[in-house]
């Protein structure tokens, strides 16, 4: 696996490996959707969670998910 420096987030994280991020690079609905439901009241601010809210394209992008800030 060839490592991207993109992707490489502040929390030591690799966001190369996240669902989220997968999620919307493949655009896979149902799989946001599965998302919506394991993160959904489980994070700060996530009670009105929905599959338009799950999109990041990396945490130094300047599109970062919600459930991404909060965990990081």
């Amino acid at each position: 696996m060839k490592i991207n420096p993109d992707f490489l987030a502040p929390c030591g994280l690799y966001c190369g490996v996240c669902a989220v991020l997968y999620a919307t690079r493949e655009n896979n609905l149902k799989f946001k959707e599965k998302l919506v439901g394991l993160y959904k009241g489980r994070l700060p601010e996530t009670e009105n969670l929905s599959v338009e809210d799950i999109h990041c394209k990396g945490c130094l992008s300047e599109e970062v998910s919600l459930t991404a800030r909060d965990v990081t």
